[in-house]
């Protein structure tokens, strides 16, 4: 009785299954998905090619790995940033310096404006001031105020030094210098400032 039971319910099962429709993994057109795949990679390269060039490619003016260097005097007096906050482990990447060489900024990896260089070294710059790191200035404020002037240099590659009130936003060149002088400055004594900043491609 149990053997004839099993037997009916092994048929009725078998018949079942021979009822039900069978899976079938469906063909899909890789080839007539090929072209436009590859037309929306094409268009995707195009428009982000300029995002590409403004922060990564050098003959945009953005570093690869370059090297400026600068100096900051207050009064006179020229800044140290012989510190471990102004190396390269706190400070990123993109614009960093290495102790013990305090002057020399390496610039790497996409733009990166004297601005954000100085914010890097938790410092603000801006049009009109600069605002010191507390760690070792106290966070002084530097700005114009009666005879006192604060006064931004770029020395170009060909030697000769340019005023530029828009420093914040420049990008400095491989082979730069850069000077931040405030107080009250002479001819002679910008031009010992602007002297005493070491090349720093050498």
């Amino acid at each position: 009785m149990m053997s004839g039971d099993s037997s009916a319910r092994d048929r009725r099962r078998a018949r079942f299954e021979t009822n039900q429709p069978r899976f079938k993994r469906p063909d899909i057109p890789w080839k007539k998905f090929a072209i436009p795949v590859l037309v929306v990679l094409g268009i995707g390269l195009v428009a982000g090619m300029p995002y590409v060039q403004d922060n990564y490619l050098t003959d945009k003016g953005c570093p690869g790995h370059w090297h400026a260097s600068f100096q900051v005097y207050d009064e006179g007096e020229k800044l140290s940033f012989n510190h471990p906050r102004f190396d390269m482990n706190p400070m990123p990447m993109r614009g960093h310096l290495h102790q013990p060489n305090d002057w020399k900024m390496h610039l790497e990896g996409g733009c990166v404006t004297v601005g954000d260089f100085f914010d890097n070294m938790g410092m603000d710059l801006r049009r009109d001031s600069l605002t010191l790191d507390s760690e070792l200035h106290g966070g002084k404020v530097l700005r114009d105020d009666g005879n006192m002037t604060l006064g931004f240099y770029v020395g170009l590659t060909n030697g000769t030094w340019i005023e530029k009130p828009d420093l914040p936003s420049y990008q400095l060149k491989d082979g730069e210098r850069m000077l931040i002088t405030y107080g009250i400055v002479t001819e002679d004594e910008l031009r010992r400032q602007q002297d005493a900043i070491p090349d720093p491609l050498g």
